[in-house]
């Protein structure tokens, strides 16, 4: 579970700087795909682990919710990874190619501006995966949010005053 908690806000920060900045995303579009992919994994093996846990404990709505929520997280996950890699490789096209003498090789659509759908299409699928970050975010701060409520209820806690 906490490799989901680590990996999805990581992978949601990473896509979100990659699909901002071309300049970070040559360099790291790897990483954060990797990442991204790491959590799209942690996510179901997470559920099945809360899913052994929930059949230990005592049935409740805020568990049900908080359960819900962790099973809708694939949903966010799973189309950030697809359009992050979708930007990273759009962004690999787009480079010239090296030749084996050194020289650098064009071919239709690479770095030449020969084809004019590859500025909106990146532009799209910048914004998609902006928004599928922002979205993966805040659903996987749901879920730990509604797991915090069914575990402590809504206890809150204070510092001891004096005494023993």
């Amino acid at each position: 579970m906490h490799a989901t908690v680590v990996l999805v806000p990581l992978a949601a920060a990473g896509s979100g700087v990659i699909a901002i900045s071309p300049a970070i995303r040559r360099r790291y579009w790897w990483l954060v795909v990797a990442a991204t992919g790491a959590a799209v994994i942690s996510v179901p093996l997470a559920t099945e682990t809360g899913d052994g846990l929930r059949a230990r404990l005592e049935p409740s709505t805020k568990i049900a919710r908080h359960a819900d929520l962790g099973g809708e997280l694939v949903f966010f996950v799973v189309p950030l990874l697809v359009a992050v890699t979708a930007l990273a490789l759009l962004d690999l096209y787009q480079r010239p190619s090296r030749r084996s003498d050194g020289g650098i090789m064009t071919t239709e659509g690479a770095a030449t501006g020969t084809a004019r759908w590859i500025r909106p299409v990146s532009l799209i699928l910048a914004v998609a995966t902006l928004v599928l970050a922002v979205g993966s975010a805040v659903q996987v701060i749901r879920v730990g949010d509604a797991g915090a409520r069914a575990a402590w209820g809504d206890e809150r806690y204070v510092t001891p005053t004096g005494g023993d």
